[in-house]
């Protein structure tokens, strides 16, 4: 049987019990009045409004080549198609989970996640311990596809198990890991070419308008920050030759958590760029 609910976590309300049976069916019943906050009204349609405003904007230089747009007036024959993506969740086999234990002076975790160091961090200052003292455990992923590269759910095992004072599993429902995940970013891309009277490129446009990836933090300030960092990928690696060759981004901040998925960074863009060409 549950052996209670435990309130005021940084990130909401767990229930303990003995085992993660009871734990769903005391999480089934549980009535919880949130604050839903200033984004309570966000949604997909509004903000892919906003997607489709920002990528008639300039947006910021990720590569330029040539002068595409000025070989686009001239060329014989132009092609020119905008892909949609909505945001996607990661969806892993196993949901998230993270067995803790605490004792005189030192914690173990056994956890399955990509970023063991940063789990180790965050256990220690959630404890007041040295990082040493933390011992990380990597299990088997169940699926990582850039989900596990953020820790969230080891920091609220250790805040349980601080609050409880005993050995804790967190188990998310497939419903918490499907709400509360890290998404792909919602993208509107727009590629534009001009080819010869002979069918051959001349040039290429690409414009992206999405989120940065919230995971890897605020972007910095500097205009060219795309084009140092090689973003959007897809886009600015692109392996063909063209004689000019123009990529932006316009990003359009979002309130969803967005990180990696599946493939690192922009796995849309990919997709864009292959049914494109």
């Amino acid at each position: 049987m549950a052996r209670g609910i435990l309130a005021g976590l940084s990130t909401g309300v767990a229930v303990t019990a003995e085992n993660s049976w009871a734990v769903l069916q005391g999480a089934s019943v549980l009535a919880v009045t949130w604050d839903t906050g200033a984004n309570a009204h966000f949604n997909s349609e509004d903000y892919f409004k906003q997607l489709h405003a920002a990528i008639e904007t300039e947006g910021f230089v990720s590569r330029h080549v040539g002068d595409a747009e000025r070989i686009l007036t001239q060329a014989a024959k132009r092609l020119e198609a905008t892909y949609e993506y909505p945001f996607q969740a990661h969806a892993p086999i196993e949901p998230m989970n993270c067995t803790a234990d605490v004792g005189e002076g030192r914690c173990e975790i056994w956890a399955p996640t990509q970023c063991p160091e940063v789990a180790q961090h965050e256990a220690a200052k959630l404890l007041g311990l040295p990082v040493d003292s933390v011992k990380v455990n990597i299990t088997l992923l169940g699926g990582g596809f850039g989900r596990r590269l953020i820790a969230d759910y080891v920091p609220e095992a250790v805040e349980i198990l601080r609050a409880i004072g005993r050995p804790v599993q967190v188990v998310w429902s497939r419903r918490d890991d499907t709400r509360h995940g890290s998404f792909q970013p919602a993208e509107v891309i727009r590629l534009q070419s001009g080819l010869d009277a002979n069918g051959k490129a001349l040039a290429l446009i690409h414009k992206q308008a999405a989120a940065d990836l919230s995971t890897l933090g605020s972007p910095n300030s500097d205009p060219m920050r795309y084009a140092k960092e090689g973003n959007p990928w897809g886009g600015f690696d692109n392996p063909y030759n063209f004689p000019a060759f123009k990529v932006d981004f316009c990003p359009v901040p979002s309130p969803v958590p967005t990180g990696p998925w599946r493939a690192v960074e922009y796995p849309s863009t990919v997709f864009a760029r292959i049914i494109y060409g």
